[in-house]
């Protein structure tokens, strides 16, 4: 185990344990969570979702908590699944998102609009106020060199289809 160095802050330990938790938790599959969570089956999705790799980050802009980011578990055309650690879920409702990715390169896609179709908290054991939470957001109305952008970050980042 890290031992903190003293006169570390306590904004330093929280984020080393936020990094933590993210990095050694193992990518598993909550195809059947979401279904149950989001009320859409695999069957009633559009487009074929992928596994996002361990580069693909969303970030979430919210006015209660700055900048929450978070984990892209899949992702497709329609929209993406994604994990992350907050004091607080995201929220429901219309949002924009920022798409990044960091393996082999940096790609971003800014001002994603999409609308947050769910937000639960996982099984996990929890620090005190910190929740491991997970998202659906749902993309809307996606300009055409969007959507070549967004195919272009799917090819990248991402691994095999769920």
């Amino acid at each position: 185990m890290h031992r903190l160095v003293e006169g570390e802050s306590r904004r330093n330990r929280l984020e080393l344990t936020i990094k933590r938790r993210i990095a050694i938790r193992p990518s598993i599959s909550l195809t059947s969570f979401e279904e149950k969570a989001s009320g859409t089956s695999a069957e009633q999705r559009k487009y074929k979702r992928s596994h996002g790799t361990s580069g693909a980050y969303a970030i979430f802009t919210t006015a209660d908590e700055g900048t929450i980011l978070g984990q892209i578990m899949d992702i497709s055309l329609g929209g993406a699944g994604v994990r992350y650690i907050s004091t607080r879920a995201v929220g429901k409702g219309y949002s924009n998102v920022k798409i990044c990715g960091t393996n082999g390169g940096v790609m971003h896609l800014e001002r994603v609009s999409c609308k947050v179709v769910y937000d639960t908290e996982l099984p996990d054991i929890c620090l005190k106020t910190l929740q491991t939470r997970r998202c659906g957001v749902e993309f809307s109305q996606l300009p055409e060199e969007f959507r070549a952008r967004l195919e272009q970050f799917i090819k990248h980042y991402t691994i095999g289809d769920l």
